[in-house]
């Protein structure tokens, strides 16, 4: 023990021995699990605490507001990677390909991911017909201030969270997510409770706060910034497209049929829908956590297929323990909408139930393709998931007309159902194909 380490209080010293001894054990995949599930178990609960009390104080539109706010920031800050950095740096790193510079890294996707946002900020945030087309409804000058600023922060919170997560970070990883969510809720019904603002702009002006918060305090934890270098932009191009392709038609298909609801059937439909998309969610947080995890561990993996058969036992043990508890979920759902979210949001109950298989369909595939991702991103998985989408987006315009919102729930069950065939299929065939093949 150096001397610094002596003359640190007891509880800096017990904190940060624990640190370190499970920075040593985060290459596994138990070790690497605990720690992320616990981070972001955190999160999802102060998130949805929050969420609940937001959704009763503010009532369906405003709510419907505030959901198509988040939705639609990320979104574009998603689409503003479009080199897909975000994602090949991450796999750069994680799969020890080439030199690893963290700080001329830091320095670089900094820069990159404030650029876009900046731009993709702007240009969504003013209130033209892009802006509009995108945010209907969103006229107010305020909107305009706030879209921007949270395009611009996620664009370069996502690029910093890259560096965690290719470096098997997941404690950092945890904390970033704790800070953002927990933060955002704790903010937002500090601000909606305490000083009575209930309204839409004034939750998401919390949004943007805890993310920039969040942004700097990440910064201010990797130390040494050094400058940027073109040469990490490079290194991750050969990736970086593929990724774009997969990353970008993924979330289209998580957030397709919120925006169809909403240019459809109006945001008080979407503040009912947007009641059993978060419930839902919150049941595949857990398979997220695990993909995560599973992502960097596939990427540096010296045995693919023993790899490969760990992810789908692993998947198939999750599916099983998740259609245990669907159906008493579903039986249980008016009462539990009208418990967390009053009866205004009664209407959402059947939502919820035909969102269920698409919950365990969803919960399964985080894993399956968090693993094929961390294969470099084949080609195949931009084929499937464009089907996937191209399913969902045919579904919802066939039956929102037709049957009201709860076509969006039956479309997601379809569609991800489809998706995660199509997956487990292309991972079962590198489970059990001979050393040596071409995939």
């Amino acid at each position: 023990m150096n001397s610094s380490e002596s003359s640190s209080p007891w509880p800096a010293r017990t904190l940060g021995a624990l640190y370190r001894a499970t920075r040593q054990r985060e290459d596994g995949f138990a070790a690497a699990a605990l720690v992320t599930v616990a981070f972001h178990g955190a999160a999802l609960l102060l998130y949805g605490a929050g969420s609940i009390l937001l959704a009763r104080a503010l009532g369906p539109q405003q709510w419907g507001y505030v959901v198509w706010f988040i939705t639609g920031t990320t979104t574009i800050a998603m689409f503003a990677d479009v080199f897909g950095f975000y994602t090949a740096s991450a796999y750069r790193v994680a799969s020890a390909s080439s030199a690893f510079d963290l700080a001329r890294a830091t320095g670089t996707v900094l820069l990159y991911g404030l650029a876009v946002g900046v731009v993709a900020g702007a240009v969504f945030g003013w209130p033209g017909p892009l802006g509009q087309l995108v945010f209907p409804g969103f006229a107010d000058r305020a909107w305009s201030a706030l879209i921007a600023l949270n395009v611009a922060g996620t664009a370069v919170f996502w690029q910093v969270r890259g560096l965690y997560w290719g470096r098997r970070n997941f404690l950092g990883l945890g904390a970033l997510t704790l800070g953002r969510s927990g933060g955002f809720a704790l903010l937002a019904v500090a601000l909606v409770y305490s000083f009575g603002w209930q309204d839409a702009p004034g939750v998401a002006a919390a949004h943007v706060a805890t993310t920039w918060l969040t942004v700097l305090g990440a910064l201010a934890a990797f130390g040494r910034i050094a400058r940027p270098e073109a040469a990490h932009l490079r290194a991750c191009l050969g990736v970086g497209w593929r990724a774009t392709g997969v990353n970008w038609l993924s979330f289209l298909h998580l957030r397709a049929d919120q925006y169809l609801v909403n240019r459809l059937l109006g945001s008080h439909a979407l503040g009912l829908y947007g009641v059993a998309v978060s419930l839902g969610e919150a049941i595949t947080q857990v398979p997220g956590m695990l993909g995560m995890v599973i992502f960097p561990l596939a990427a540096g993996s010296s045995d693919a297929q023993r790899a490969a058969r760990h992810t789908l036992r692993r998947t198939m043990a999750l599916m099983v323990a998740l259609g245990a508890v669907m159906v008493p979920l579903g039986m249980a759902a008016p009462a539990l909408v009208r418990l967390l979210f009053g009866e205004a949001f009664l209407g959402a109950a059947p939502l919820v139930r035909a969102f269920l298989p698409a919950v365990v369909f969803l919960s399964a595939l985080l894993l399956v393709n968090n693993h094929i991702s961390g294969l470099g991103y084949p080609s195949f998985q931009i084929f499937a998931t464009a089907l996937a989408l191209a399913l969902n987006v045919a579904v919802n315009l066939a039956l929102l007309p037709r049957v009201g919102v709860v076509g969006a729930a039956i479309a997601s069950s379809v569609s991800y159902g489809v998706w995660l065939a199509l997956a487990g299929g292309y991972l079962r065939r590198r489970a059990h194909a001979r050393r040596g093949g071409n995939f």
